[in-house]
């Protein structure tokens, strides 16, 4: 696969990555056939681990690569209207999106693509993207990358002392002294 070449899937080739994704190296995977209201949770152990992103995005870590033999790392975004990340690129890892629920519009390699509950986006690494919440409603997806690795960077959105939710500014401040460390390469803001 070259990296101008972005995927979006339909719900069945989304479902039988999600299980891979979930399955590891042929780590048990529990799948269910997923009623319309169906959370995330009914199909996945969740961490509890909370980190927070930036424009009010809270991240519900869900799988990490001590408990994939390293093939991945994901985590749950609630993306309130106006939330997600600069544009950036991933030198190591690719990235995988399933939009469980409202609407996100993402921005990979120079292309806007508006994405409903039960579509998928791939991103290979070197590639340029974001994404963002543009309605008026939260909305979750699910973030995977793979292989894993890139989980301490998210260390960014740790809670300040007390629990308190970090400014924007301190997130932006964090994001930018992490990412070379995970080589991360913050390109601007969003262009969404």
């Amino acid at each position: 696969m070259t990296n101008d070449e972005v995927l979006i899937q339909s719900e069945s080739a989304q479902q039988r990555v999600y299980e891979q994704a979930l399955r590891g190296l042929g780590q048990p995977c529990v799948s269910v056939a997923r009623p319309e209201k169906a959370s995330a949770s009914s199909v996945i152990d969740p961490l509890g681990q909370i980190r927070y992103g930036p424009g009010g995005g809270v991240y519900r870590i869900v799988a990490t690569p001590s408990q994939t033999r390293n093939t991945h790392f994901a985590f749950e975004a609630t993306e309130p209207p106006g939330g997600g990340p600069p544009l950036h690129i991933h030198t190591r890892e690719e990235e995988f999106f399933s939009v469980i629920e409202g609407e996100i519009t993402f921005w990979i390699d120079g292309k806007a693509i508006r994405a409903a509950a039960g579509t998928t986006a791939f991103v290979p690494r070197g590639v340029p993207h974001c994404f963002k919440n543009r309605s008026d409603r939260p909305a979750r997806v699910l973030v995977v990358f793979t292989p894993g690795g890139i989980e301490r960077f998210f260390d960014y959105g740790e809670p300040l002392a007390g629990g308190m939710v970090p400014s924007d500014q301190v997130l932006i401040e964090r994001i930018g002294a992490l990412a070379p460390t995970f080589g991360l390469e913050i390109v601007g803001p969003s262009p969404l």
